[in-house]
């Protein structure tokens, strides 16, 4: 009996022994558990860190190919349109509203069959399109910055692309092609803000040079 009460003190002695070192190894567990969570927010910060500069990387690599690539491309492009007297290109308007790029032909013009045997001839026309949809593709997936990309190719990407949108947009429709149309639009919209940002500071420049004046009615002084 004596045994059997020294066995049931000494299992009661344990348990009280194990709370608090219950408590303990879960106290450790938590701190654990936070540290881990710190760890792997650290771990995502410098993921994101290194996943942005490897956009903007991957942007100066593509504004590199638009200048030693594209650029020459279409000088070829725009000579051989003088060669073979081709004025397709010549002859439409391109305006944009919103994410709509709205294309028609001048007043006055039409298009001959002239025209088109014309642009069967551009050799590099094809060669030109595929260098553009390639460019404007890394813009677009967001795997280079597109706001880097725009900062230093926007404004020439625009107005190479511009005059090509009345033959890019039936090929767009078609699924051709639509990392410049999308690329297109989102640059074009952003030049045309920036026009209107510097209008507007030239406006309030222009404005705070003057001053108000007025001269009082008789009855009023």
């Amino acid at each position: 009996m004596e045994e059997s009460n020294l066995i049931k003190d000494v299992l009661e002695y344990i348990y009280l022994l194990s709370a608090p070192i219950l408590v303990y190894f879960a106290y450790k567990g938590l701190g654990q558990i936070k540290e881990a969570k710190k760890n792997h927010e650290t771990i995502k910060d410098i993921s994101k860190i290194q996943s942005l500069r490897d956009s903007y990387k991957i942007s100066g690599e593509q504004c590199k190919f638009f200048a030693d690539t594209i650029i020459p491309t279409y000088s070829k492009f725009r000579e051989e349109l003088k060669e073979n007297n081709c004025t397709f290109f010549e002859k439409f308007e391109v305006d944009i509203e919103n994410k709509n790029v709205i294309t028609k032909i001048k007043d006055g013009e039409k298009i001959t069959d002239e025209d088109i045997e014309s642009l069967k001839k551009l050799t590099t026309l094809t060669e030109l399109l595929n260098f553009l949809e390639s460019f404007s593709m890394y813009f677009a997936s967001g795997v280079a910055s597109e706001k880097a990309g725009y900062i230093t190719a926007g404004r020439g990407y625009c107005e190479l692309v511009e005059p090509l949108m009345p033959f890019l947009l039936i090929r767009i429709k078609k699924g051709y092609y639509k990392n410049i149309g999308i690329i297109f639009t989102t640059w074009k919209n952003k030049c045309a803000q920036d026009d209107i940002k510097k209008k507007q500071k030239e406006l309030e420049k222009e404005f705070n040079k003057t001053t108000s004046m007025s001269i009082n009615e008789i009855g009023n002084k």
